[in-house]
């Protein structure tokens, strides 16, 4: 008896499965990482570099650290000078040949310094002055009940209101008028001109100088100490 027909079973081939091709993968790993190795030590011997490069020379500590230091012992030494005048006077309970006008002078100079060292963030300016601003508080007070002649007394009340008058006028100017980009300029010019007028302040007794003879009301320390404190921080300035 014959089969029936039968259609054949068609079988789907199988396909081999692939092996990872981790030969041509680790040769990329590699050299990935070894290219990031050598960027990351390329960058430390950059930033190696990059200190050598910048490392200040015996010229630059000496224009920035050194001579700002040795300016600041002075200034705080010329601000001082004024306090054994004022004690004497203070005991003898008479002002003496002693000038009050550059005591009351001294003491809107070192608020107008402290107020530039504080706008361009430099501590020797600063500590220069800020000590200073404290003596001159009690310089003035001290002085101020001492002062018998008349003229001379209202010379240094004049002098006070107008010196208040100013720094309250250069905070307004800072705040409503300059652009705050030039606060430390404009801060800087003012103090330098009250700086003109301290170190001008002696001469004030000029008449009382030649007409006497006497030159004793021009404080000595202050003069001597002055002409060194400025050679410093005119050193200081050119760096």
């Amino acid at each position: 008896m014959a089969r029936p027909f039968q259609r054949p079973v068609e079988v789907a081939p199988v396909k081999p499965k692939r092996k990872p091709r981790m030969r041509g993968a680790l040769p990329k790993i590699g050299g990935g990482l070894l290219l990031l190795a050598g960027s990351a030590g390329g960058a430390h011997a950059a930033s190696k570099a990059v200190e050598i490069v910048v490392k200040p020379t015996m010229e630059e500590v000496v224009l920035t650290k050194v001579i700002p230091s040795i300016g600041t012992v002075l200034s705080n030494a010329l601000y001082f000078s004024f306090a054994p005048g004022v004690a004497a006077a203070l005991k003898a309970g008479s002002l003496g040949a002693l000038n009050p006008i550059p005591v009351a002078t001294q003491l809107y100079s070192t608020i107008a310094w402290s107020i530039y060292g504080l706008a361009i963030k430099n501590p020797f300016v600063t500590a220069s002055n800020v000590p200073a601003i404290i003596l001159s508080m009690w310089a003035v007070a001290s002085l101020t009940p001492l002062i018998n002649d008349k003229s001379q007394l209202k010379s240094f009340q004049n002098l006070l209101v107008a010196g208040s008058a100013a720094v309250s006028g250069l905070w307004a100017l800072l705040i409503f008028f300059v652009d705050p980009t030039k606060h430390a300029f404009v801060a800087g010019l003012f103090a330098t001109a009250i700086c003109i007028i301290l170190f001008a302040s002696p001469l004030t007794a000029m008449k009382s100088v030649i007409e006497k003879k006497d030159a004793s009301s021009i404080y000595a320390p202050f003069a001597i100490v002055q002409t060194v404190n400025c050679l410093m921080w005119f050193l200081y300035g050119l760096k």
